[in-house]
Order: structure tokens, then C-alpha cells, then sequence
């Protein structure tokens, strides 16, 4: 007896019943050719964002595994039906068929460490049952992804900006980040930043004149913004070999780091990989949040406000400094004057990032407003500490003794000092 997917069993049906009626009784006949039948109008979507709307059922080997790409290096998981659809074909390796042909469809079991696929792959044509290699009705699957970007010294790539927790923000994103965004693009050192790869993007409906708004509330999860944040970077830039930069306020910070770690702990409603260069969290409560008052959560709770307590299952998922396919290279930046994200939070001493800033108390004054001032001041002298991973390894290797941070007079303002982290490609 065949075994038959779970999730092909009632098309599979349908599609056979078709294929043995007359075609004067069949209302929809599916085209039988080739060894294999179509579905027109069933949709598939693969890990990567490819799609298609047909598909081809064919007999196959049972247990048949499947490869990452049209070879046999990488087995990433198993076929166990009998009877499966496919969607595409590639050229690729020759295998025992005597032909290079192979059909890409999705498995039923992923091998250990390639969740991230969906269990998506190839199957050599010599284990399809078709009548003519490649069958002349698939289309032809589309090109691998390009390679991975190399890292640079600049501000040339897009810098995604993401806000934090709606506790009565400006409804125009523009008040927001305004002041930072006009001065990356007016202030030359050590670079401009083109104000078309500034991307502001926005995930509450209210907001106006976002480069991109998902939409929702602080009803949606940070885990659930976080993959469509995910996907934005992936569908726009890495998918074609691009690689971006994260500045983050608040919030906004867990969610820039939740993107990478959802991708890089195979969860599902992921893409399977992104390139993001560096990233920049402002203010955010890295070590998560004890005190509710602090973020206005104390007497309405949404999923949000749990998800940032610091007992939480979300900050214990969420990695510290989780590190894209190019490596993610992070800097953490807090305040000794903000009253809602307490710099211990904004920079933990214990948490191994590749540098840290923490800016001096009496400069973001009135202190009331410093959590948001913070992104307002974009000149001036600034007083801080800072460790970097760089420079630090013989005195204080992993930047976790802030007795031991470099303490600096008259430096870099808060804006200035964002560009310079997202600006060079160390690795620390």
C-alpha cells in the first residue's frame, strides 16, 4: 500500500479520481503526462520565499532522501511517500539514472540541523517515476541564492531603523528617528549615509510615513514582529546576496535580535538565512525588565511588556548577540540618566558583545525624557564609558569589568557614536 502524505492525501485523492473519469464528466481534468499528474492551482511556498501555484504528483522511491542542492553532498532530509508532488527541476550532478536531473519538492522527515529548510530539497530523477528526464512540463527551478556579501568598512548598505514599545510614541515615524536619520546623511565622518538605504520600519499600525509597516499592536509577540522583520531583510537584500545594518531603540532592539535568533534556531515562519552585518541596540533592556512601572506596563499587560520581564520565556530564548550567515558584528548603548531602560539593563556587564558604551549621568537632562532624548542628540562633546573587544582582550578580554572600561571627556554624541558602530567590519 502506498504511504501518502498527511498534507497531499485529500488532493492526491481528488487528482486520481479526476485522471479516471471521462473527460466529458471531469470538470477540472488534470493533465496526465509523462509518468506524473498536475494540480493546477495548488499553492506551495518554499523556505526561501519561491512559490509556485502547480505542482506534478509522480510515484517515487519511499525513503528516498533528499539534498540541499542538485547533488548528493548535502542530505538535509527524507521523502517517505510513495506517491509526492514536485514543483521544479535542476540540472546537477550526474547520478545512477545516467541523466543530471533532479525534482524538488517537500519531505516529510528533516535531518538533524537543517529544520531551518522546511525539509525542502532535491531527489535525483533515477527515483521519480517519470517517463522523460526532466519532465517536459515542470519548469525549471530558479537559481540558488548568491553567495555570501563580503564585510566592509562603510555606510553603503541599508541601515534598518526599528522603534521600540508603543508608550505613546510620535505617530510620525519621521519625530521618531528624524534627528539621527538627517544627520547620518548630513554629517560625513566617517561617512554619509545615502537617505534611500535609510529604512525606517514600523510594526504598529498607527505609525505614518514608515519605509515599511507590517502593522499590529502590542497585542502581537516580539517573537511574531520579529519574523516579519526576518523576512522584510531577507526578501529585499539577502536573498539577493545584500547584507544590512540594525540600529534598534528600546524594544526594537529585542526584536532585531530575535530576527537572527529565530533564523539561526531553525524556528518555523523563519528564512533560512540573513546577512546582517552590524547592529546597534539603543536603550534596549538586554537583560530584560524587572520593573513594569518603568515601561508604563504596570496596569495594562500585553504580550509585549511580558515578553521583555526578565524571567520570561522570550528573553530566555532570545540570544545575546546572536550572529547572522556573515557573522553580526553588535554594540550596546545605554545611559546612566534613563529612568526607563537602567543602563546595567541597556549594558549588562555580563553579557559578551564586541563593544559597549554607557554614556554619563547629567547629559540627558531633564532625565524624565532621556529614554527618547537619547536619539535626539546628534552634536556636542559627550562623556561615556566603553569597552571594545579590539582593544580591551589584555586588560578586560570579554568587556564584562566596567571598573575597567576606557572612561572618555568631550567624545563622540550618541548619533555620531551609532554611526561608528555600524560603520566599520571588525570582528573583535
Amino acid at each position: 500500500m502506498p504511504r501518502f502524505r498527511t498534507r497531499s492525501r485529500l488532493r492526491l485523492a481528488a487528482l486520481l479520481a479526476v485522471l479516471t473519469l471521462s473527460s466529458a464528466l471531469a470538470a477540472a481534468p488534470a493533465q496526465a503526462a509523462y509518468g506524473c499528474g498536475n494540480a493546477i492551482g495548488e499553492q506551495h511556498s518554499d523556505f526561501q520565499g519561491w512559490s509556485w501555484n502547480t505542482v506534478w504528483y509522480c510515484g517515487n522511491a519511499g525513503g528516498t532522501p533528499m539534498y540541499a542542492a542538485a547533488n548528493s553532498s548535502t542530505h538535509v532530509a527524507w521523502m517517505d511517500s510513495t506517491t509526492s508532488w514536485f514543483v521544479c527541476w535542476r540540472a546537477g550532478a550526474a547520478h545512477a539514472g545516467g541523466n543530471n536531473i533532479w525534482y524538488y519538492s517537500q519531505g516529510d522527515r528533516a535531518v538533524s540541523g537543517y529544520a531551518s529548510r522546511n525539509k525542502w530539497g532535491f531527489i535525483p530523477a533515477v527515483n521519480v517515476w517519470t517517463t522523460r528526464d526532466p519532465h517536459p512540463e515542470l519548469p525549471q527551478c530558479p537559481a540558488d541564492p548568491p553567495g555570501a556579501p563580503a564585510r566592509t568598512n562603510s555606510l553603503t548598505k541599508p541601515v534598518y531603523f526599528i522603534h521600540g514599545y508603543d508608550l505613546g510614541i510620535p505617530a510620525a515615524i519621521w519625530d521618531y528617528w528624524g534627528n539621527m536619520i538627517n544627520d547620518f546623511t548630513s554629517d560625513g565622518y566617517p561617512a554619509y549615509l545615502s537617505s534611500s538605504n535609510a529604512i525606517t520600519f514600523c510594526y504598529y499600525s498607527r505609525l505614518t510615513g514608515c519605509t515599511v509597516n507590517v502593522g499590529g499592536t502590542q497585542q502581537r509577540n516580539i517573537k511574531e514582529v520579529a519574523k516579519l522583520l526576518a523576512w522584510d531583510i531577507y526578501n529585499r537584500h539577502s536573498r539577493y546576496g545584500r547584507s544590512v545594518d540594525l540600529v534598534a531603540h528600546s524594544m526594537g532592539g529585542l526584536v532585531a535580535k530575535a530576527a537572527i535568533t529565530g533564523v539561526n534556531k531553525g524556528e518555523a515562519g523563519f528564512p533560512a538565512y540573513l546577512y546582517v552585518e552590524d547592529g546597534v541596540t539603543i536603550s534596549t533592556p538586554n537583560a530584560g525588565v524587572s520593573s513594569f512601572a518603568a515601561l508604563g506596563c504596570i496596569t495594562v499587560s500585553t504580550p509585549q511588556c511580558d515578553d521583555m520581564r526578565a524571567s520570561s520565556t522570550f528573553m530566555s530564548w532570545v540570544s545575546t548577540a546572536p550572529a547572522s550567515r556573515i557573522h553580526t558584528d553588535w554594540t550596546f548603548i545605554g545611559s546612566d540618566d534613563d529612568l526607563v531602560i537602567l543602563s546595567p539593563t541597556a549594558v549588562p556587564a555580563d553579557m559578551l558583545v564586541g563593544h559597549k558604551v554607557q554614556y554619563d549621568s547629567g547629559q540627558l537632562i531633564p532625565t524624565m525624557y532621556a529614554h527618547m532624548e537619547i536619539l535626539a542628540r546628534v552634536s556636542g562633546p559627550y562623556n561615556y564609558i566603553w569597552c571594545d573587544l579590539n582593544i580591551e582582550r589584555a586588560t578586560d578580554p570579554y568587556c564584562k569589568n566596567k571598573s575597567l572600561f576606557t572612561h572618555t571627556i568631550g567624545g563622540n554624541d550618541p548619533s555620531r557614536m551609532v554611526r561608528l558602530s555600524i560603520y566599520y567590519k571588525d570582528l573583535y
